[in-house]
């Protein structure tokens, strides 16, 4: 006889939480997010300072960091390191969370982080219709562009060593060795 199995819910993420510990729910399971390291720290500050240009002072949306809830089903709760909400969107901006798909979303992947961002997370960013999903290599000076999500993939992934621009958000371009720790 099979045991049922039943997926955690939102309050169980918050019962996990209570610990101190950073958790996601994705898909019904608790997964445990490992504190980021300095290098991760000075890329994303240096990311949400691009974004913050391009996005917030032009006036077009808004840039959000980590730790952020963002609802992308009933049982899935995750926390990009850097999403997105431009205007049209904005009615996902909820009082504790952002209630929806994002436009774009960014993961900085870590050690601990790449297995699950680059396959997991990243089906769960397709299959709930975020438009764009930047993945970043700092080790390797990389960010995958993943576009025009279908089912639980992304039909587009464009690398960029160089320069990164988005596709949803106009004149946004990131020079990815600013992104870099100790210059």
């Amino acid at each position: 006889m099979a045991l049922a199995v039943h997926p955690k819910t939102y309050d169980d993420l918050c019962r996990a939480r209570e610990g101190g510990d950073r958790y996601e729910l994705i898909e019904g399971e608790l997964v445990l997010v490992a504190s980021p390291s300095p290098r991760h720290q000075w890329g994303l500050q240096e990311l949400f300072a691009g974004f913050r240009q391009a996005v917030t002072r032009t006036g077009i949306g808004y840039v959000f960091i980590a730790p952020l809830d963002v609802r992308l089903g009933p049982h899935t709760y995750v926390q990009p390191d850097l999403l997105v909400i431009l205007n049209e969107r904005e009615h996902l901006i909820g009082e504790s969370m952002i209630e929806g798909a994002p436009n774009l979303v960014v993961e900085v992947l870590s050690r601990n982080s790449r297995a699950s961002d680059r396959g997991r997370k990243l089906e769960v960013y397709a299959k709930a219709g975020v438009p764009e999903c930047w993945l970043i290599d700092l080790a390797a000076q990389t960010i995958l562009i993943h576009t025009e999500p279908e089912g639980n993939r992304y039909a587009r992934v464009e690398q960029a060593t160089e320069i990164a621009r988005a596709t949803v958000v106009p004149d946004l371009a990131i020079e990815v060795a600013s992104l870099r720790l100790g210059r």
